[in-house]
């Protein structure tokens, strides 16, 4: 809201326009949950589902201990000594990769890519069909994410930029811009998310693609919060006294109640979205 009140597409080139596009997962909202009323995690669903689907192997071992049986029994604590032995031999940074990067095989699973397009991009698809048109040549895209990194910072992420577009991502935001894989950067490498969606939908289109993360809490927190809620849904009502508890816990671990990082936020969406602005007038 802040970007319209403030007016910052008035930096904008001339013949240039700004879409904002808000809560393509509604279900999300309503529930306090990360994948949609499916558990698809929209930022896995981007794939081509006519071809075959990415294996995720890691993920596989350690499904079956992310979502034990019970959440306070001698079950939960197997399955917790069974990851602590995985963090421990492997380390966060692989613990993290082998969530983070999606699966396509259990879907009650955490990053749960789904089996087709998911109705949120359709949906996406047809409202940039219907407001881009075919006069659009250049876009910039700014596709905001909270729960990675740094308490409060913003991270410039350019996944899955190569080439042209991995220059131009410097050009315009400096060499501050990380990529998953290839330098330090707060995420994993993803398959299926919203860039490669945007990639194969508009092949004609100079695509300029970030992601800004901003932090709010150690990735462990994160991780633990939604292996919670994937817990909590993977059986529809489940009866357990947790489920306000780890409502709390995936609110906490994706939004800061605090003036100062709401500050920050604010700040650098504002900064980024008028480097954009001057990055397509260039």
């Amino acid at each position: 809201m802040g970007v319209l009140l403030d007016e910052l597409h008035g930096a904008l080139p001339a013949g240039g326009g700004a879409l904002l596009i808000h809560a393509l997962n509604p279900h999300r909202f309503a529930w306090l949950r990360r994948g949609n009323e499916h558990n698809i995690d929209l930022n896995r669903n981007g794939l081509d589902f006519r071809g075959t689907l990415p294996e995720n192997p890691a993920y596989d071992a350690l499904h079956d201990a992310l979502l034990p049986g019970d959440w306070d029994g001698p079950e939960r604590q197997r399955a917790d000594a069974l990851l602590e032995a995985f963090i421990t031999g492997q380390g966060m940074a692989a613990y993290q990769a082998a969530l983070q990067r999606g699966q396509y095989t259990h879907p009650t699973g955490l990053f749960y890519g789904g089996s087709r397009p998911s109705w949120s991009l359709s949906t996406l698809e047809t409202i940039l069909t219907d407001h881009l048109g075919p006069a659009c040549r250049r876009l910039a895209v700014i596709d905001l994410h909270t729960g990675l990194g740094p308490w409060g910072y913003g991270e410039l992420i350019g996944s899955g930029s190569t080439g042209d577009d991995w220059e131009r991502l410097q050009r315009w935001y400096g060499p501050e811009v990380t990529r998953p894989g290839l330098g330090p950067s707060s995420s994993s490498e993803v398959s299926g998310s919203v860039p490669v969606f945007l990639r194969r939908m508009l092949p004609a289109v100079e695509l300029t693609v970030l992601a800004l993360e901003f932090g709010t809490r150690p990735i462990a927190e994160v991780l633990a919060a939604l292996r919670a809620d994937a817990w909590l849904h993977a059986v529809p009502d489940r009866p357990t006294p947790h489920r306000e508890a780890i409502r709390r816990q995936v609110r906490e671990a994706f939004l800061i109640d605090s003036p100062a990082w709401r500050a920050a936020v604010y700040g650098r969406c504002a900064d980024v979205v008028l480097r954009a602005c001057r990055g397509l007038g260039g």
